[in-house]
Formats: C-alpha cells, structure tokens, sequence
C-alpha cells in the first residue's frame, strides 16, 4: 500500500503563530515548551541582542514576566503566513498586547516574523523577531 506525504498549507502556519501566543495569554507553560526547536533564537528587545540557546532558558524569565503581569491580553494582526518549502514556514504580523504591571497600563505594538519548521511533533518556533514599534501617533 502506497502513502502519501500530508501537504503543509499556509494557514497551518497561521494557525500555529495564534497558538503560540495564545498559549502564553493561558499561561500554558507545558504547551509552550513544545512549541520551539532546539537551537531556537529570539530578539531580546529589551537589551538589544539575540538570544541563542536552550528555548526553556528564555521561557522561564518569560514566564516569570507573565506571571507577574496584573492583566494581560493580545491579539494579532495583518497576519500573513507561507510556506517556504514544505517543511519551513514563515510568518509576519503585528501583535499587541496591553498589559498591567505594577499598577501601571502598557500598550504593546511589536512587527513581528516567526520562522517554523515542520517536525515529526508538528510545527515548531525557529526564530522569532519582534521588536516594539515606536508611537509615532503624537499623542
């Protein structure tokens, strides 16, 4: 009996770039710890370098983040996501989020690109390079 390769689509990227962020709003620390590659990197926006290595490493300080947020909701945004061969796709979109730490309100907006790759455990964060936008709005 002959089998067939499954084809990857676009939207399946699409559909993992939500459930990744939608993981970390639910605080799903299990699921997310699923979700990368072993060599994994990530623009540390905050001190302006990339991080590269153990993707647990950089959930836990990330987790920590989270959970001591007051309040925290996201969305995402102009979501455009294709296949760059069948098993790498790559995805650009702008994600919000506002947030509340230490009774003070933030208003998050990061262009973002992810990069995933299809493994036999299904698709998982390469890179992700989202850097907060300045408000140019003048108010």
């Amino acid at each position: 009996m002959e089998t067939m390769a499954v084809s990857a689509t676009a939207d399946e990227v699409a559909t993992f770039v939500h459930d990744f962020y939608d993981a970390f709003a639910e605080q799903d620390w299990d699921r997310l710890a699923t979700m990368f590659v072993d060599d994994y990197q990530q623009i540390d926006e905050r001190r302006g370098v990339w991080y590269r290595g153990d993707p647990l490493v950089l959930l836990a300080s990330q987790r920590a983040e989270i959970e001591a947020a007051e309040s925290y909701q996201h969305r995402i945004d102009d979501l455009d996501a294709r296949l760059v061969t069948e098993d790498v796709g790559v995805a650009t979109y702008v994600w919000y989020a506002d947030a509340r730490w230490d009774g003070v309100d933030y208003h998050i907006r990061c262009p973002a690109t992810t990069v995933v790759r299809r493994t036999p455990g299904g698709w998982r964060a390469v890179v992700i390079h989202a850097v907060e936008a300045e408000d140019r709005s003048g108010s």
